[in-house]
């Protein structure tokens, strides 16, 4: 039977998903005090957008990879490859199978829907851009205030 030590190099998909995750509990620490001048990549807003942009690139593959843990664990109960602990909660191992389906189909829709309010947000910052006066940026740094987040020659660093 495969033990949590068989891919120790960090490569495997849960230990991907963990590292996601942690990324994501740092961005949480990162952005939790709003914007200041004196934190890289985290100074105006087309720093947002750019953030929103690439939170909608992870929730893009969510649904993706949901439905492949479902496929998964589907093609593991035809071959018969499941067995049930005596104390679970369910029936047996069709019946897990089957509350792990329906919740994956709903974390799909769910994550869809995540997908869609990202996406969105991000549009809405696309024409965005810094309207505060240049001094505020990084002294001895120049930026063109009237570019929009869309313009990918803002400089605002």
């Amino acid at each position: 039977m495969p033990t949590d030590d068989d891919e120790a190099d960090g490569s495997t998909p849960q230990d991907l998903v963990k590292a996601a995750a942690a990324a994501l509990r740092e961005v949480a620490d990162l952005t939790g005090d709003g914007m200041a001048v004196a934190r890289p990549s985290w100074r105006h807003v087309p720093d947002a957008y750019r953030l929103l942009g690439q939170l909608a690139q992870l929730s893009e593959l969510q649904p993706e990879v949901l439905d492949q843990i479902r496929q998964s664990v589907t093609q593991e109960l035809e071959l018969n490859l499941i067995t049930m602990d005596r104390d679970s909660r369910y029936e047996g191992h069709l019946d897990a199978v089957q509350a792990m389906t329906g919740g994956t189909q709903a974390a799909v829709a769910a994550a869809r829907q995540l997908n869609s309010g990202v996406a969105a947000a991000a549009d809405g910052l696309t024409w965005a851009a810094y309207g505060g006066r240049t001094v505020d940026l990084v002294p001895g740094r120049a930026a063109a205030p009237q570019q929009t987040c869309r313009d990918r020659t803002y400089r605002a660093v």
